[in-house]
């Protein structure tokens, strides 16, 4: 019993992800229905039930990732800027954790506009059972490792955003990778090759998939946010190093008091349209992450563990995302207490992979 009682804090992530994974299937399912029965109709249609439905799926995970966890969001910047009115934008923000991608949820939520996040995704995550082929379904992109940007594909799939007014927070991490000691070496070795500014608290940013962004949705966007995101339990007590931030099961079992994000939204009409300024302004974005992270890692007593001096906590109401996990919670249950449920259930999870992995790979 003490043995089970000792393991118990550390398993607090199963039942989320439970919830969440096995939430898959039904919603997976939800959508075939929605597009079969807007097939007909105006694609307005099926965009808007989509986006509700998409909402609302995660709106039942920030359930878990705010207000079970119980972490604090501290806002820094133009908080209350980002929070006055929806809009399109384009998301881009430092990547250290397998937790980031909830980031654009967090702030999304507090706007109005969850329902509106696509990706820019790894390739490899099209594969994904059933999430793979819907990412796609919701206007998200998928790139090569390595810098591989398939420039006339993904410019495609952008221009059907613009012209079909989609609406929009496309996400966009222009490091590529996360942020680690072996990424962070490689990147200063590139930099110091080429002779451009050399980081230690962010990679080296790329562009190209930014640069296409801002080419094709440049008439339908509103803005950019550049967010800079940090995690508390980061800063070691007894050496001036840097410590890895949680990952997805050890921020769900709470490792991560605070999460800060420093906000700063830039009109579009300031965005330079050519290559070359478009570089320049996108390292000198990175050169601002990179000085404002030095100061929350290894700053003085008054910097350090801030982003700034404007930081307010933000909190969310339980009434944006307890209706959400209501009706997962109901609709699980209610496909698993019957013996057709639960074969519905399970042949959503087959049928709807086998299908995904044959879209994504041979039509899209």
């Amino acid at each position: 019993m003490l043995t089970l009682l000792w393991y118990v804090p550390s398993l607090k992530w199963v039942a989320p992800t439970v919830l969440m994974v096995g939430s898959a299937p039904p919603f997976f399912l939800g959508h075939v229905l929605w597009r079969a029965a807007t097939a007909l109709l105006p694609s307005k249609v099926y965009q808007v039930g989509d986006d509700l439905m998409y909402s609302a799926y995660q709106r039942m995970v920030l359930f878990f990732f705010e207000h079970v966890t119980g972490v604090d969001i501290i806002m820094y910047g133009d908080q209350k800027e980002v929070q006055t009115e929806k809009e399109n934008v384009i998301f881009i923000c430092n990547h250290t954790s397998t937790v980031d991608w909830i980031i654009a949820n967090i702030l999304a939520v507090r706007q109005g506009s969850i329902g509106h996040i696509r990706y820019v995704l790894k390739e490899g995550i099209k594969y994904l059972p059933l999430y793979g082929h819907y990412f796609r379904q919701h206007s998200g992109i998928y790139v090569k490792r390595s810098g591989k940007y398939q420039k006339n594909k993904s410019r495609e799939q952008l221009a059907e955003m613009a012209t079909s007014r989609t609406p929009y927070w496309l996400v966009i991490f222009p490091e590529g990778t996360r942020f680690n000691d072996v990424t962070l070496e490689q990147s200063q070795t590139f930099c110091k090759n080429h002779e451009l500014p050399c980081f230690s608290n962010v990679l080296m940013p790329r562009s190209k998939a930014l640069l296409s962004s801002v080419h094709e949705l440049r008439s339908t966007c509103n803005a950019i946010y550049d967010v800079t995101i940090a995690y508390s339990g980061t800063q070691s007590p007894v050496t001036n190093k840097r410590l890895d931030p949680p990952e997805l099961t050890e921020f769900l079992n709470g490792h991560s008091k605070q999460i800060h994000l420093h906000v700063n939204r830039i009109e579009m009409k300031d965005i330079p349209n050519e290559e070359d300024e478009l570089n320049t302004w996108l390292m000198q974005q990175f050169v601002k992450k990179d000085k404002i992270l030095e100061g929350f890692y290894f700053g003085n007593s008054e910097e350090k563990g801030r982003l700034g001096d404007s930081g307010r906590r933000s909190a969310l109401s339980l009434a944006a995302t307890v209706p959400a996990v209501l009706v997962f919670t109901a609709v699980n249950a209610a496909m698993m207490s019957t013996p057709l449920g639960r074969s519905i259930y399970w042949k959503t999870c087959l049928f709807g992979t086998l299908f995904g992995y044959a879209w994504v790979t041979f039509i899209k």
